[in-house]
């Protein structure tokens, strides 16, 4: 006989504890599917204990706390939760992983807090890390977490100089300018720098080092340490320091120099000036205009052009422009001013100018128009202008008789004034006129 299956007695409860069993952890998986992440922050703190500004690592961070919010359902079966902490970095290698466990809370929201170390060196890999978290028993991602780690480079490169100037004493008294004498006793340096991305605090007391450049190449020895400190009420920084520099002959040499700030090796600025010396400084004095003005009591003042009339002009006034781009108030030339009627000097006035401005405007003298001066064009005045014994500019100007005018103040021929001329002539000077017209 063939042989069949031999069954034997049916184990209920068995069967009914795997029921349950099974039931419980159906139960189970639904009441952890309830188990998120309902908010996730970070605070990072430095050795003080002091928090960090914003939500970025800074290299200087000591501790970095995770803290999370969880939402649980109220069954005490869940409990202890256990959850499975990745961190990982930017380069999305292999991090590390941490086990949290979670006991039963009050309500139905817990919260899990951890902290990480420098010692685990999080904080030397700069970029964007990510922290899961997960349900161990599941694998199931319950929520995440980034925070941003900034490198000590990252930090330096932040910097950016918006203003700098060269403050030169002399004689006891101080002038913002782009120059210095080669007898220059000390110079100060102001700048204002502002981090671009980061925070401000973070700069305040760093080391800011200066170095000084001629034409280009490092002046050997030559690097200053300073420190920058907070301006009140702003997101900037101020660096004011002095160098004294007749002690080493820093600036001795006249030429270009720069003046560079830099974070370690990041720049921040730089500031190019001159070193020259006094004769450089009044050769670059330079005459940008003569203007001569005429006057006369009856009709006031009026600017000259290349010709003059005796019978408009009782005066002659010479204000003269000048220029430099090394303005100091030790800059000295002897000015002069001579009136030339043919071979005569008319008039002559002679005194010393400073220039403590880039442009200066001066009223050298008043001329009266002397007696006798022929009206017909063959007159000549010339004014020379002179700087130390050299001849820097002339203005000439040509007295010849007045425009006739042939018509009263409304337009209208004066009968006096035509006659005795014809009318060929007045055809002429009509076309002449035309002709100046078009151009």
């Amino acid at each position: 006989m063939g042989g069949g299956i031999t069954m034997g007695p049916f184990d209920f409860s068995r069967f009914l504890a795997t029921i349950i069993k099974w039931w419980d952890g159906l139960f189970l998986h639904i009441r952890l599917a309830q188990v998120k992440v309902i908010q996730c922050d970070h605070v990072a703190v430095v050795r003080s204990g002091a928090r960090q500004p914003g939500n970025l690592v800074y290299p200087d961070t000591e501790s970095l706390t995770i803290q999370a919010q969880l939402g649980v359902p109220t069954n005490a079966k869940v409990f202890p939760l256990l959850l499975l902490v990745e961190v990982i970095p930017p380069s999305s290698q292999r991090g590390f992983r941490l086990v949290q466990s979670v006991d039963r809370p009050v309500g139905n929201s817990s919260s899990l807090q951890f902290t990480l170390s420098r010692e685990i060196g999080v904080f030397r890999t700069p970029g964007k890390w990510e922290v899961r978290i997960q349900l161990l028993r599941t694998n199931w991602l319950i929520g995440s977490h980034f925070f941003t780690v900034i490198s000590e480079t990252e930090l330096n490169r932040d910097l950016k100089m918006v203003s700098g100037i060269i403050c030169r004493h002399e004689e006891g008294a101080r002038y913002n300018s782009h120059f210095a004498f080669v007898d220059t006793h000390t110079v100060t340096l102001s700048a204002t720098i502002v981090p671009i991305n980061y925070h401000v605090s973070k700069f305040i007391d760093r080391p800011i080092y200066i170095d000084f450049f001629r034409s280009g190449k490092s002046v050997a020895g030559k690097t200053i340490r300073a420190k920058a400190s907070l301006v009140a009420g702003t997101n900037s920084l101020a660096i004011r320091v002095e160098v004294p520099i007749a002690e080493d002959h820093l600036l001795g040499i006249p030429g270009h120099y720069e003046i560079v700030l830099r974070l370690d090796r990041s720049v921040i600025g730089q500031i190019p000036f001159d070193v020259i010396t006094l004769e450089q400084a009044r050769k670059s004095v330079s005459l940008k205009n003569i203007e001569l003005v005429g006057s006369k009591k009856q009709t006031g003042f009026a600017r000259l052009g290349q010709k003059a009339s005796v019978q408009k002009i009782d005066n002659i006034a010479v204000h003269l422009s000048f220029q430099t781009i090394y303005p100091s108030p030790f800059l000295k030339r002897l000015l002069g001013v001579a009136a030339v009627m043919g071979n005569n000097i008319i008039a002559f006035a002679e005194h010393n100018v400073i220039f403590p401005e880039q442009s200066a405007e001066i009223a050298v003298f008043e001329l009266t128009i002397p007696e006798g001066i022929a009206n017909d064009g063959s007159t000549r005045l010339r004014f020379h202008v002179i700087l130390d014994n050299a001849v820097v500019g002339t203005r000439e100007i040509i007295f010849c008789r007045p425009p006739r005018y042939c018509a009263n103040n409304q337009g209208c021929l004066r009968p006096e004034a035509v006659r005795g001329i014809g009318e060929e002539d007045l055809a002429s000077e009509y076309a002449e006129i035309q002709r100046a017209m078009r151009g």
